[in-house]
């Protein structure tokens, strides 16, 4: 019975040797499991991390391009706008007799007074010119003074012996749009 009692002693001292060894080697590989999880997790993270970083760098990419374009139209439309604004202020303060008569002066300034055969303007503005006395350039000027109501007000068109000199306010500010768009566009370039 002794022996027995001693092998038993022996088994369960075996037993439990192996369940230390058995839990020390289980949390090993516990330790092992886990770290090899983090490190994968890990990759996986700054993977992830690398991917939405280059879609967030993609999508910022994107917004700017938008910006710019979005900036363009908005600055094109912000000109034409302006534009129609000073026509419309510009008009009315044009259709005076000075104004008149100021512009009717520039154009003459452009082209050799011996070579103009008429000078054509809209028949408001000559009946205006007219009535503005001896400060005006039709009655200080010895030329051929044409009414022509296809001419909007505002405007002349001096016939020279070269061609016509196109003074028109209408023409005038398509050129100073044109000029204004082509600013826009260009400084975008």
């Amino acid at each position: 019975m002794e022996f027995d009692r001693q092998v038993n002693l022996a088994k369960q001292e075996a037993i439990r040797a192996i369940q230390v060894e058995a839990e020390a080697i289980k949390s090993k590989a516990h330790e092992a499991g886990f770290a090899a999880g983090l490190k994968k997790s890990e990759d996986q993270a700054a993977q992830r991390h690398a991917e939405l970083f280059k879609q967030v760098e993609q999508l910022g990419q994107r917004l700017l391009a938008q910006c710019k374009q979005d900036q363009l139209i908005l600055e094109t439309e912000a000109a034409a706008i302006a534009f129609e604004v000073l026509c419309k202020l510009a008009s009315q303060r044009l259709l005076q007799p000075d104004a008149i008569d100021a512009m009717v002066r520039e154009a003459l300034g452009h082209v050799n007074q011996r070579g103009i055969l008429a000078v054509r303007l809209n028949g408001d503005d000559l009946a205006m010119l007219q009535q503005y006395g001896d400060r005006s350039t039709v009655s200080a000027l010895p030329l051929q003074w044409l009414a022509d109501d296809t001419l909007p007000r505002g405007g002349c068109v001096v016939e020279t012996t070269l061609g016509e000199l196109d003074a028109r306010l209408d023409h005038q500010l398509e050129q100073l749009a044109k000029v204004l768009r082509t600013s826009v566009r260009g400084d975008k370039q």
